[in-house]
């Protein structure tokens, strides 16, 4: 999607980047060491919020363009981001619908 928006950014600028905006994701499985379901919701929507501020902020500045573009590219990005969860879920299901799923036991 780079070259759609005229810039060629390094792949290690972007990796770095990446990692950077995932990071808030990553510090939110801190939380599972107090498992609190509303604790749990809160820290992820804190940690989903925050990685996306980085995301529109941060584009524009890598990739080099004005922020109004940058803007389109990080709306872009997360689209994209939201088509592979459905994705992921629709292929767990179908994988649980075809016998793949866990088996639980009475122990």
């Amino acid at each position: 999607m780079a070259r759609t928006y005229g810039c060629h950014p390094s792949r290690g600028r972007c990796i770095i980047f990446a990692a950077y905006t995932a990071t808030p994701l990553y510090l939110t499985g801190l939380l599972a060491l107090f498992p609190s379901v509303s604790l749990s919701l809160f820290g992820i929507l804190m940690g989903v919020s925050y990685t996306v501020y980085l995301l529109f902020i941060g584009i524009p500045h890598v990739m080099h363009i004005p922020f109004e573009r940058g803007f389109l590219f990080a709306s872009a990005v997360v689209c994209v981001g939201l088509v592979v969860l459905v994705s992921m879920k629709v292929i767990s299901a179908l994988f649980w619908e075809a016998g793949f799923g866990p088996v639980f036991v009475d122990g």
